[in-house]
């Protein structure tokens, strides 16, 4: 029987594992620690995994669990471990219909509860930014007003449903490009500037959402705090606290290089806590142990003072608590099903030169360039830090191709890789001569490290070196690069993430016609 846990029933130690998040417990010893610490009632929450051996030790966990320990992910397009897939969220807001964003937000804790799941790392209330890495097709849009509104709606949707949410990444910054993954860069913004621009999201939230959660971000606002990065400053996480808010404070992963290069492990979780979070996301690469260790010497040297940490533990607490609602469904209802359709659809935007419209000519000769992403053999496994998902590797590129080809008969196709070989570029080069025209389907993908959130330029000059040929371009990602192909007739784009590929084959039929607008001026 699962029961909620009293703050004033726990001891010191059991205090502190309230404020970790376990993350990928990939080692047998730390699987072993962290079950041993639930039953101590010393862990505040895990990061759920879906490896087939990993997906073992997360049923432990549940069956070990008899308090509501907080069961995170992100699910940005969907709960990962389900079967709906919803778009990413600038797709999202391709609809013009914020109430979308409450079904979908319903999908997805249904999806999850089911598991056991039930806290989500977002919804994301960053402003896009022409330009960002590893954020422009995650947010909703470059308008915070717009980014509000579809941000409350989601919210209300998850939290009806029982799941806590972490919006993120306080306080913002749009004025950021960088990835924090991989570097610390400093906001020109200050308190003022945010509260008038970026926080919005998180303000309205607050007042029309019950805002359960926040996520914080690992950005410098040097206007604030000079010395700290926000997820360290207690002067950046004060300015959301001055407004009101009284739920959960969760920094974003401590594995980050704006963290790891410049703070060390032991340092910043304990000034992760005294900063104001109230729960840490520690460097995967650290085992559990080592960092309640590291959080117990900062409660030891006072750097953690037993005021800030019953007040954490007191947010932890709330959080697990709310998390005991009951889902309306066990399964998915149909109209529910029909949302996460629609919103597929409907995420698709047709952008046409005057005098075209979105078909293609029956009469032609086509051949479709598709790209799909690079394989790196060399690589021996992946880091669980990194995004799993890829909707574009070969073999689901080879399902879209024979897809076009049955649907386009008498037509041809290359696939190609994102980062095409010389071979790969003579090879279309050849193939043009002999077809009346050229559809390219392309893709730029938003994920952690990659450094780069746009096409590539060698697809780039294969384009425009065969743009008076080119019928249409399909591009799934960051619409902001649709910028380079002014001069092509007919450009169908849609959210990466999404499951989309049935429809844009409809609409270059002619048996659909996309209704998405774009939710970023151009």
């Amino acid at each position: 029987m699962v029961t909620e846990l009293k703050i004033e029933e726990l001891s010191v130690e059991q205090k502190i594992g309230q404020l970790i998040v376990a993350r990928h417990c990939m080692a047998e010893e730390d699987r072993e620690i962290v079950l041993e610490m639930i039953k101590k009632r010393a862990v505040g929450g895990v990061q759920t995994g879906f490896e087939s051996d990993y997906k073992e030790f997360m049923d432990e966990v549940k069956r070990t669990a008899d308090y509501p320990l907080l069961i995170c992910a992100d699910m940005e397009t969907g709960y990962p471990g389900g079967e709906m897939k919803i778009p990413f969220p600038m797709g999202i807001a391709s609809s013009g219909v914020p109430h979308n964003a409450y079904d979908l937000g319903r999908v997805v804790a249904i999806e999850a509860k089911k598991d056991g799941a039930n806290c989500i790392w977002g919804p994301v209330a960053d402003i896009a930014m022409e330009g960002a890495l590893c954020k422009i097709a995650r947010c909703f849009s470059d308008d915070p007003e717009t980014v509000s509104d579809y941000v409350i709606e989601m919210i209300k949707g998850l939290q009806a449903e029982g799941m806590i949410v972490t919006l993120k990444h306080f306080p913002g910054g749009s004025d950021i490009l960088c990835d924090t993954h991989l570097m610390t860069e400093a906001s020109s913004f200050n308190e003022k500037e945010l509260l008038e621009k970026d926080i919005i999201p998180y303000i309205r939230a607050m007042k029309e959402a019950d805002l359960s959660g926040i996520m914080t971000s690992h950005i410098l606002f040097p206007e604030i705090d000079d010395k700290y990065i926000a997820s360290l400053s207690k002067k950046v996480i004060d300015i959301i606290r001055k407004q009101g808010f009284d739920g959960l404070i969760v920094t974003d992963s401590l594995a980050m290089m704006a963290i790891a290069n410049n703070y060390g492990d032991e340092a910043a979780l304990g000034l992760a806590i005294s900063a104001g979070n109230d729960m840490v996301l520690p460097n995967f690469r650290v085992g559990y142990k080592q960092t309640y260790e590291y959080l117990m010497n900062a409660y030891k040297q006072g750097i953690i003072t037993d005021e800030r940490l019953d007040e954490a533990v007191r947010h932890v607490l709330e959080a697990q608590k709310k998390t005991m609602k009951k889902p309306s469904h066990n399964e998915i209802p149909d109209d529910l099903k029909k949302t996460v359709e629609d919103s597929n659809k409907n995420s698709i935007i047709a952008i046409l030169k005057e005098g075209y419209d979105v078909k293609l000519s029956e009469e032609s000769k086509k051949l479709f360039v598709l790209l799909c992403e690079n394989s790196y053999p060399e690589i021996d496994g992946t880091s669980p830090e990194f995004d799993s998902k890829a909707y574009f590797l070969k073999n689901k590129v080879e399902m879209i191709k024979e897809s076009l080809l049955k649907n386009f008969p008498g037509s041809n196709a290359i696939i190609i890789s994102e980062f095409p070989h010389q071979h790969e570029m003579r090879k279309v080069c050849e193939e043009t001569i002999k077809y009346d025209e050229i559809v390219f389907y392309i893709f730029c993908r938003a994920s952690s490290y990659l450094g780069s959130d746009g096409i590539t330029e060698r697809v780039k000059n294969l384009i425009h070196a065969n743009a008076n040929k080119t019928a249409a371009i399909v591009h799934i990602g960051n619409p902001y690069e649709i910028k380079n192909f002014k001069n092509i007739k007919r450009i169908i784009t849609a959210s990466y993430g999404s499951n989309t590929e049935e429809w844009i084959i409809k609409a270059l039929k002619g048996e659909f016609e996309p209704t998405g607008k774009l939710p970023v001026l151009l």
